[in-house]
């Protein structure tokens, strides 16, 4: 997806910032930053969000932060105190307050380019593995953070399905879509796109759910206003399947093979933190 405001775009398939066509030097996490912002523009990104975003949950002082925003502002040309496009709200976060237009990105990139999106992209990968995290749901809500920049999806959540009571539980959720899903809710399972995919043992990928007769229909797809979806299965240590990892939005989104690969690697890091009687710790 390409991001567009004033005279800059903002290219998150080829990671990159450009102005009139120039490509601008940004430093890494002053990226990310933008990103996480643009993306989720709609609404305020706690300090916390932005931990769990571009810090892959570790532990970052208001110092460091302030100083990535500052470095981002600087290469949109921002102000802090006449803010055009990053505005601080003071103890809390920030907000993307520029108008943007999304196109979809249809760019040819050479292999060489391609390759260094998918390195970016394993390289936070492996930070989210090496992060000490406290509990399973901050290993949790970090593999969503990745999967949201990574993918672009605003709602991801870890599930459990029992085809037997036709129950999916939400064990772990990452609402950025302001749908109110959360931690906890059960659906009838053959409500759901997950099941489907617990239940077929692959992957389910739709750049736009409307267009599936099969799915366009089913209640939790027509009761959140779902379109776009990737959904993967989860193997547990003892070779059956665990639940399935999914990502989902109300918009129309570009979804790819590597996208599923994202999530199936992912998915890898965040089910074992949980047995198949929920987390292994609190």
């Amino acid at each position: 997806m390409i991001f567009q405001f004033e005279d800059f775009e903002l290219d998150e398939s080829q990671f990159e910032l450009r102005r009139a066509g120039e490509t601008i030097a940004v430093p890494l996490k002053a990226l990310e930053l933008m990103i996480c912002l643009v993306r989720d523009r709609h609404r305020l990104v706690t300090r916390d969000e932005l931990c769990d975003g571009p810090w892959r949950g570790a532990v970052v002082s208001d110092s460091a932060i302030s100083q990535v925003v500052k470095q981002a502002r600087r290469a949109l040309g921002d102000d802090a105190d006449k803010p055009r496009l990053i505005r601080t709200v003071r103890g809390k976060g920030f907000r993307f307050v520029g108008i943007v237009s999304e196109i979809a990105s249809t760019r040819c990139i050479s292999s060489d380019q391609a390759w260094m999106v998918r390195s970016a992209a394993f390289g936070r990968a492996v930070a989210a593995a090496k992060a000490p995290y406290r509990n399973a749901h901050k290993v949790c809500q970090s593999v969503f953070a990745l999967i949201h920049q990574i993918v672009g999806m605003r709602v991801c959540v870890l599930t459990r399905i029992d085809l037997e009571t036709n129950q999916c539980t939400v064990v772990q959720a990452y609402d950025a879509a302001g749908l109110d899903i959360a931690s906890g809710m059960v659906f009838p399972a053959d409500s759901t796109v997950c099941a489907r995919v617990f239940r077929g043992a692959c992957p389910i990928r739709e750049r736009d759910l409307e267009a599936r007769p099969a799915l366009r229909q089913l209640p939790f797809r027509t009761r959140f206003g779902l379109h776009s979806y990737i959904g993967v299965p989860l193997w547990g240590g003892n070779g059956r399947i665990w639940g399935t990892l999914a990502a989902t939005d109300t918009n129309v989104r570009e979804t790819t093979d590597h996208h599923v690969e994202t999530l199936t690697v992912l998915g890898h890091l965040a089910v074992r933190e949980f047995d198949c009687k929920g987390p292994m710790r609190a």
